[in-house]
């Protein structure tokens, strides 16, 4: 399989340039103040997981719609783990690991909500133990990691204008062999260093 970054929507893409912008623009009042919080980051994971697993997307008609992952005696489930002290750490304080196992929580209850009516299901694992979904038969591992984009042109970032983002990085992997399936970065919402967790 291809490993792709496209945006998972239009919508979430134009959410991404309001929030790079008005966030760069002197105006904003706070430092660290954007249109999106890290709670956001729960709705963008549970709709990007959703449309990968049972396929959709197409709503635009701009671009095709994705095949799902999740087919009846293919693979049938997914273990959805985050990497909560990852993201406490590469964050400096603006995201509590508390906060990631609580976005994976509400993910998940609402994911398997949607999926057990497909007939499929989703389960949490804490992020040390994910590599147990090898074990299991008709399984998908998605997990989620934390990584940094830098904004800002090189004279504002050496005036300290410049912003490090945290992203999400989505992977859906096949356990048994290890290969990727897909991957999808987007904003969580919080900027390193900047903000409180919730």
């Amino acid at each position: 399989m291809i490993v792709t970054k496209r945006p998972f929507s239009a919508a979430l893409t134009t959410l991404l340039l309001l929030i790079v912008v008005g966030g760069l623009s002197g105006g904003c009042g706070r430092p660290g103040a954007s249109a999106a919080s890290f709670n956001d980051a729960a709705a963008n994971t549970e709709q990007t997981l959703r449309e990968l697993l049972l396929g959709g997307g197409a709503g635009s008609g701009a671009r095709r719609e994705d095949a799902p992952l999740l087919v009846a005696g293919r693979y049938e489930s997914v273990v959805v783990a985050a990497d909560a002290e990852g993201f406490a750490r590469v964050s400096q304080g603006a995201v509590t690991a508390e906060a990631v196992r609580d976005l994976q929580n509400r993910v998940v209850g609402a994911l398997d909500r949607d999926l057990k009516r497909r007939g499929f299901s989703a389960n949490g694992r804490a992020f040390a133990g994910a590599a147990s979904a090898r074990r299991e038969p008709k399984t998908l591992l998605a997990t989620l990691i934390p990584v940094t984009e830098q904004t800002g042109s090189p004279a504002d970032r050496a005036a300290g204008r410049g912003k490090t983002l945290i992203l999400i990085r989505l992977t859906i992997t096949e356990p048994k062999a290890g290969a990727t399936l897909v991957q999808r970065d987007y904003y969580s919402g919080r900027d390193v260093g900047r903000g409180a967790a919730r």
